[in-house]
């Protein structure tokens, strides 16, 4: 075995690692062959092995690292698809077929009041306008679906909205409303 070929010590160098000699099938089987060797070569087998069995070991951790980062890649880009094939297949729904008229007249059926209270905020329109921007959009331009609101004001002290989403409510239905009236109920009663 050449000495030139065995190196000296396991070193962490990617280079070294890299560069390091592999020894060729001849070289191994002329030792095997032999009867006898130094003990020299056997320090410089022993070396020899030890260091391309750290290597080895490093080329594992590479591997195992690469293979890693490659697949977290790969479950990415798998979920990015998945998104987009879930928006293109929402271009497929039903509701989407719907001329908007037709679309504004249900809302307007479902949207009759908004009532609030102590316990609850129920405004229909604001849900249906929360759903996408399109629905959005449909929603707040449609008067008739802003134009009543019930507010019950209990005995209660533990009132959900104050003084301030009050007035915001207000604000918006009156704004939306347009030129239609807007119908405003205030209801006082005890709770049992």
């Amino acid at each position: 075995m050449n000495n030139s070929n065995v190196p000296g010590s396991i070193t962490d160098s990617v280079q070294d690692r890299d560069n390091f000699p592999l020894q060729s099938k001849s070289d191994a089987f002329e030792l095997l062959r032999a009867n006898y060797y130094a003990l020299h070569d056997l320090t410089e087998i022993s070396r020899y092995l030890s260091t391309a069995e750290h290597y080895i070991q490093d080329y594992e951790e590479t591997i195992d690292k690469s293979e890693d980062e490659v697949l977290v890649s790969l479950r990415n880009r798998q979920k990015e698809l998945h998104g987009q094939i879930t928006w293109y297949r929402s271009l497929f729904a039903p509701i989407r077929r719907l001329p908007l008229e037709v679309l504004s007249r249900i809302f307007a059926l479902v949207c009759v009041e908004c009532k609030f209270s102590h316990k609850e905020i129920d405004c229909p329109s604001t849900r249906l306008s929360h759903v996408c921007a399109g629905w959005r959009e449909l929603a707040r331009s449609i008067p008739i679906l802003w134009s009543h609101i019930n507010i019950n004001f209990s005995w209660e002290s533990s009132i959900r909205c104050g003084p301030d989403t009050i007035r915001s409510i207000l604000t918006t239905h009156l704004e939306l409303s347009q030129n239609l009236p807007l119908s405003v109920a205030l209801i006082r009663s005890r709770q049992a």
